[in-house]
């Protein structure tokens, strides 16, 4: 009677504990609906990941020019000598390995040297006459000027001039020029930190639709550089239309163009978006990385002429751009500044301002000038300990950070501490009824015996029973043989047997216990 009223109480005690979990929990999902979603974060796009390796990419042509002049002024030979240098060509490109190493498109590294030569002679003939030989409206063009004194003949000079190396009565000019392609990366100071030259890798000779750079530079920031398509039917196209000289700001000269692939290119849709990539290509993004909706960096977009004779975006993809590092023997890859840098743009980006300083410093530690880690730096410290820094009210840990708002920190612990207290109350009703049962059992019970009532017998003693250890082969009849009456026993041969042990049961709850276990493993009772 009491072992039954003894377990009715325990399980209606579980019932009971069963329904304050289910009530807390209940609370929990009611009050995480009720608010936005807990513990969200934000992390960095896959545009601000490849802005810092996005650089911009100038071939020059520079000109060392002479200028004769015969039978100026009484003179039998006059001689100007300057050096200039003319930008003919411009883009953008993107590094892919920290050591310095920039992937462009490859008509940005062609070199016209006679734009370049016609204007060296336009601007050595304006600084040495003046307004007698005025610029033309645009410098890299040929032009005519006025003779307006006859013993110094102006323009049969400048004409002559335009034939370079050669000479007349009047003089002419000796030039010489050579190509220079420089690397502005995304820095905060050129003077400092940019204007690199570069070298060319790939292509030796001859023209490709990818150009493999070199510059001299450590712990560079480069791409996430893919290995297909993939992830690319909507792209941005990033790039810049100037020289990055002041410190960036959200007007600052990277653009970003988006745009749509067909299929996996190298087609560009042509929808509304397309007039504007054409634009921007022409601006200075011609080269620069094409970024996929996963991160990777998959290609860059140029631009060829379409049926209509009109200019029509197209993608160069990963595959001929490894094929081009291939040739280069290089092999892409991030570096320790890409790293740490995203590490701080996890906590700045969910406002964990101060969190986010140390890897904000440690990313201009290992790459100086880096113009984002700079501006953010600025960011940062100016906001630390302020009602918008959020740093300790989330986790911060490696840029990890978890946003808490919407619920507060109090309302979750109160609701998880009901929720543990539930599950002891729970686990203390289960432990009370199985040990009532087991004292009933046991005879135990004083309440039974103040009442009168015969207390329930202890149950008899189990034999011990053997357990093998390991699986028992017995080929063999093995069991004990019975003498024959008046007889002697009988001998039989036996095969040892496994090692086995003990099962022994607890004193406390009746479960068997293994002889090695010192404490039962049902109700915790210390068995030895």
């Amino acid at each position: 009677m009491y072992l039954t009223g003894a377990s009715a109480s325990a399980s209606t005690c579980l019932r009971r504990a069963m329904f304050l979990v289910a009530v807390a929990a209940i609370a929990l999902a009611v009050l995480g609906l009720a608010v936005p979603p807990a513990f969200g974060h934000t992390h960095p796009t896959p545009v601000e990941r490849a802005e810092p390796a996005v650089v911009r990419v100038e071939t020059s042509v520079q000109v060392d020019i002479s200028l004769m002049e015969h039978d100026r002024r009484g003179k039998h030979i006059g001689l100007y000598q300057k050096r200039y240098e003319l930008v003919v060509n411009a883009g953008s490109g993107f590094a892919v390995d920290p050591s310095g190493v920039i992937v462009a498109a490859g008509g940005v590294i062609i070199a016209d040297t006679k734009r370049a030569e016609v204007y060296a002679i336009n601007r050595i003939f304006n600084d040495r006459y003046g307004n007698r030989a005025p610029l033309p409206d645009k410098p890299d063009s040929k032009t005519t000027i006025r003779n307006e004194d006859p013993d110094d003949p102006l323009n049969g000079r400048l004409q002559r001039c335009y034939r370079a190396n050669t000479t007349d009565t009047t003089g002419g000019c000796v030039i010489a020029t050579s190509p220079v392609i420089r690397v502005y990366p995304y820095v905060s100071s050129q003077a400092r930190y940019g204007n690199l030259a570069a070298s060319v890798l790939y292509p030796t000779t001859g023209d490709a639709p990818v150009s493999v750079l070199k510059v001299g530079a450590s712990s560079m920031p480069s791409v996430d550089l893919g290995t297909s398509t993939a992830g690319t039917a909507n792209f941005a196209a990033l790039g810049f239309t100037k020289i990055p000289k002041e410190p960036p700001s959200d007007k600052g000269p990277m653009v970003n163009s988006k745009g749509h692939l067909i299929g996996s290119g190298p087609e560009v849709e042509k929808d509304e978006l397309q007039p504007k990539l054409v634009t921007a290509i022409a601006a200075g993004i011609w080269g620069g990385p094409v970024v996929g909706e996963t991160g990777d960096t998959t290609g860059f977009l140029q631009v060829r002429p379409g049926p209509d004779g009109k200019q029509v975006p197209y993608m160069t993809d990963v595959g001929a751009i490894r094929k081009a590092l291939a040739a280069a023997r290089v092999e892409a890859h991030q570096g320790p500044t890409d790293a740490v840098f995203e590490a701080a743009m996890h906590n700045y980006k969910n406002k964990s301002y101060a969190a986010a300083i140390p890897s904000l410093k440690e990313t201009l530690n290992l790459y100086p000038g880096h113009a984002l880690a700079a501006q953010y730096l600025r960011i940062a410290e100016a906001k630390q300990g302020t009602a918008e820094d959020a740093t300790g009210r989330q986790s911060d840990v490696k840029g990890i950070s978890v946003e808490t708002d919407g619920m507060s920190l109090g309302t979750i612990a109160v609701v998880a501490g009901l929720l543990l207290v539930a599950a002891l109350v729970a686990l203390g009703a289960v432990r009370r009824g199985t040990l009532w049962s087991a004292a009933l059992r046991r005879g135990g019970d004083d309440a039974a015996e103040r009442s009168g009532a015969a207390a329930a017998p202890p149950p008899a003693p189990r034999e011990a029973r053997t357990t093998p250890r390991e699986p028992v082969d017995w080929s063999r009849a093995e069991a004990q043989a019975t003498p024959a009456p008046g007889g002697a026993p009988v001998a039989i041969a036996r095969r040892s047997a496994p090692a086995v042990e003990e099962v022994g049961f607890c004193t406390e709850c009746g479960r068997p216990i293994e002889s090695e276990h010192k404490f039962c493993g049902y109700c915790g009772h210390k068995a030895r």
